[in-house]
């Protein structure tokens, strides 16, 4: 028995290395899943901004076809005007998805840093505690 009270000290030191190991990887996990689905919001966002695009070319042939078939011709004023407006709200809200997936990729970036930086706080605050109560005990 007397030798397990010697190696207390080294077995409550390998246990705070090995929370510290634990937790260190645990954040790293977290952090990579955060920043994949960062990277899956900004792809699905960059989909939903080309299909705002194809929405928007399509509206804009119809709106020809319309006029062609009425008789106004596509350099009609009106024409030109409605189908100027048809594009800039197309890419109004392609551009507008853009955004949107950007700030929640963002979003989930910094959220992967906290974890991070919040993890290597931890491991500190472990390792610091452990060395406190091993000099109190043992020095």
């Amino acid at each position: 028995m007397a030798w397990l009270a010697k190696a207390a000290p080294y077995l409550q030191a390998g246990g705070s290395v090995m929370s510290v190991i634990s937790n260190e990887q645990g954040a790293s996990s977290n952090a990579r899943q955060l920043r994949y689905q960062a990277g899956q919001t900004r792809a699905t966002s960059q989909r939903a901004a080309a299909e705002e695009r194809r929405r928007a070319r399509l509206l804009d042939s119809r709106a020809r076809a319309v006029a062609a078939k009425s008789g106004a011709g596509v350099s009609d004023p009106s024409v030109v005007n409605l189908r100027g407006d048809i594009s800039a709200e197309g890419e109004y809200r392609a551009l507008t998805r853009m955004y949107e997936g950007e700030t929640e990729a963002g979003s989930m970036e910094a959220q992967a840093s906290e974890v991070k930086r919040a993890a290597r706080g931890k491991s500190i605050a472990t390792i610091l505690d452990a060395a406190s109560t091993f000099a109190s005990k043992y020095g």
